[in-house]
């Protein structure tokens, strides 16, 4: 796995860089997946990608991409993060703050994981 904005062969080996061993490694690899890719990437832009990563003939290419939701979920509600964002967060937004809080630390209460 290497990350779209921080491909693997533009790395180098701890501790001067983030690779854990040399990039040769990466032939070992039967898939890599290119991860935080943008949702719109181009076909093109992907061919530049494989191109630049040098896969060898067998190892196959893919694309990850993280698309995030535009509300906050609570086991009782929903919440718009444009809500959230429109807040100017000074001391009047406290009580909302603290709806927030109150909303997050019952529902918290209520998974078993945090029991």
């Amino acid at each position: 796995m290497t990350a779209y904005d921080h491909l693997y062969c533009d790395d180098i080996v701890l501790p001067a860089g983030n690779l854990r061993e040399l990039r040769s490694g990466a032939q070992r690899a039967q898939i890599v997946i290119v991860t935080k890719s943008p949702t719109n990437l181009g076909h093109l832009e992907k061919q530049t990608i494989k191109k630049r990563l040098a896969l060898q003939s067998g190892q196959q290419l893919f694309f990850s991409s993280i698309d995030y939701d535009e509300h906050i979920y609570s086991a009782t509600e929903k919440l718009a993060l444009q809500t959230i964002k429109n807040i100017k967060w000074k001391r009047k937004s406290l009580n909302f703050y603290k709806k927030l809080s109150y909303i997050y630390n019952k529902d918290i209460l209520k998974c078993s994981i945090y029991k």
